[in-house]
C-alpha cells in the first residue's frame, strides 16, 4: 500500500481532500523543518508529481504522468530506487541533529494525520561529567486521535518522498532513559496502513541499552522506509526521554 492509498483512506477517516493532501506534502515539510519543500511556488525545490487528476475533487493521485527530482525529470522506475543507508551511526546527537548516514532527526507527532498530540526534540548534554550528546524529546500525548503518538523521529532531509533502505542492517541498538512508561519505535513505509511495525519498550529513569533485530517485527521491511519513530503514546500526558546511540546492527 502506497501514500497514494494512505491518503485515500485519511478521506476515508473523515479528512478532507485539502487535509489529507497537505498531510502529505506540506504539513511533513513544516513537522521536519524542511525549508522549500511540500509547496509549490518560487524558491522552492522542485519535487513534483504530476497525476492525470484533480485530487482536490476526489480524483486519484494513481495515475502519474511525469515525476521531477530536484527540477530533473526523472523515469518511474528510477523514481522507484530506494538507497541504502551505509552507515551504521543513526544517531551520536554530538552538536548535530544531522546523521553521519545523510538521514536528519526531528520531532514526530499525530499532528500530521489531525491529532493535537506534541513534541519537541532538543540536542542537550549527558550529565555524566563528559561532552557527550543526546537527543531530549518532550511532549504531551493528547486522545484526540485513536492512535495517538508524539515523540522524534529520523527521517530523509527530502521529507515523506525520501525513501531509504536500512539493509543489509539486521536491527539496531539504542540508549534510553526518562520519564518511566512504556514507549515504542515505529517503522514508517510508504506502504504503511494502520498500525505500523512497532518495537515496544519500557523506559526508566536510568540509561539501559535496547537492542532487537528487525526480523523480530512483525510486517517489518527494512528495505523501503520513510521514517523510524521513537515515540510516547498512545496512553495521553505529558512525557520526556532521552536518546544516545541508535546504532544499526551489522551482518
Amino acid at each position: 500500500m502506497t501514500l497514494h492509498h494512505e491518503m485515500e483512506l485519511l478521506v476515508e477517516a473523515g479528512l478532507s481532500s485539502q487535509e489529507a493532501l497537505e498531510a502529505a506534502t506540506s504539513l511533513p515539510a513544516q513537522l521536519f523543518n524542511l525549508d522549500g519543500r511540500g509547496e509549490i511556488k518560487p524558491g522552492a525545490r522542485a519535487d513534483l508529481v504530476l497525476v492525470n487528476a484533480d485530487p482536490l475533487q476526489g480524483g486519484s493521485t494513481l495515475d502519474v504522468v511525469a515525476i521531477w527530482k530536484s527540477g530533473t525529470k526523472i523515469g518511474r522506475s528510477e523514481a522507484s530506487q530506494v538507497p541504502s543507508v551505509d552507515r551504521p551511526e543513526l544517531g551520536l546527537f554530538d552538536g548535530s541533529l544531522d546523521a553521519p548516514t545523510g538521514l536528519v532527526w526531528g520531532k514526530s507527532d499525530d499532528q500530521i494525520v489531525g491529532g493535537n498530540s506534541a513534541a519537541e526534540v532538543n540536542l542537550s548534554v549527558k550529565d555524566d561529567g563528559g561532552t557527550n550528546g543526546v537527543l531530549a524529546v518532550s511532549g504531551e500525548v493528547n486522545t484526540t486521535f485513536p492512535y495517538p503518538w508524539a515523540g522524534a523521529a529520523i527521517a530523509s532531509p527530502t521529507g515523506p518522498a525520501g525513501a531509504f533502505s536500512l539493509t543489509p542492517h539486521t536491527g539496531m541498538t539504542f540508549m534510553a532513559r526518562g520519564q518511566p512508561g512504556s514507549y515504542r519505535v515505529m517503522f514508517i513505509s510508504p506502504r504503511s496502513v494502520g498500525a505500523p511495525p512497532t518495537f515496544f519498550f519500557t523506559m526508566t529513569e536510568e540509561w539501559q541499552t535496547f537492542s532487537f533485530d528487525f526480523d523480530r517485527i512483525p510486517g517489518l521491511d527494512p528495505a523501503n522506509l520513510i521514517a523510524i519513530s521513537f515515540v510516547a503514546g498512545p496512553n495521553p500526558g505529558p512525557f520526556n526521554f532521552e536518546l544516545d546511540n541508535v546504532i544499526l546492527k551489522s551482518p
